[in-house]
């Protein structure tokens, strides 16, 4: 249970009193599980090779188009669309957008391996996403997920909103307009992990002052299928570290 432990602390106690029942903050006395770094995004999003689906942005609640954050490339006589283009990215960060980086577990080792060692000791598959998200602004909106959900803060903070987990399965994946009482509302900063149980409702606003990274490990049920997820011009940071610290000062 190391991997779990790194996220938790002793695992006996939160097995036993949250797990499947009500939201947490973990740490800053937890071991600070940290598989990827800024420093990693930033070679995902400039060597080339990243391209949608494996990113996507919000802004204002909607998808934005796939020109606004990527381009075609060409390779031998075909040309291929969707790869991200860093500057139009970290641009549309600056203006607001929400960047999310999905299944990071299959292009990233080192969130491999610990997505892979959670798995093992919880016995569920584990997928690992990453949301980018500027000071002050929500990427989604109160929504369910189909997994407990560990949420890493690796950069900045975060306000999060977390309703009441759902007491049968009588519930629908995706946005919640209606999602009830909130059952915790906290401030989750760099090196704090926050656990949310499958189903309940939430959502999260970047806390004003910086950059706002954190880094998604959603713990399906066995067998279940993972569902779909749900303008000014800015001066362009030349990396993601850059423009957090930018943001940051």
């Amino acid at each position: 249970m190391d991997t779990l432990r790194s996220l938790v602390g002793d695992p006996e106690p939160f097995l036993a009193a949250a797990w499947r029942r009500e939201a947490r903050v973990l740490g800053p006395g937890v071991p600070y599980a940290r598989p990827v770094t800024l420093a990693d995004l930033d070679a995902a999003l400039t060597g080339g090779l990243l391209r949608r689906p494996y990113l996507e942005m919000v802004h204002g609640g909607r998808n934005l188009e796939l020109g606004d954050f990527t381009t075609p490339r060409r390779v031998g006589e075909h040309e291929f669309p969707g790869y991200a283009d860093p500057d139009k990215v970290l641009r549309r960060i600056s203006a607001g957008a929400t960047l999310l980086m999905r299944n990071v577990e299959h292009w990233h080792p080192g969130v491999a391996a610990f997505s892979d060692h959670l798995s093992a000791e919880l016995g569920r598959p584990v997928e690992a996403f990453v949301f980018v998200t500027p000071s002050g602004e929500q990427g989604l909106g109160s929504h369910r997920d189909d997994a407990d959900v560990f949420v890493v803060q690796l950069h900045g903070s975060k306000r999060w909103q977390v309703h009441g987990a759902p007491g049968d399965d009588a519930w629908e994946v995706g946005y919640a307009p209606e999602p009830g009482p909130v059952t915790l509302e906290t401030t989750v900063e760099r090196g704090q992990v926050l656990y949310i149980p499958r189903g309940a409702p939430h959502s999260a606003v970047g806390r004003s002052g910086g950059l706002s990274v954190h880094l998604s490990l959603t713990v399906r049920r066995p067998g279940a299928d993972a569902p779909g997820d749900p303008v000014a011009d800015a001066p362009v940071a030349p990396s993601l570290a850059a423009l957090a610290a930018a943001l940051d000062g």
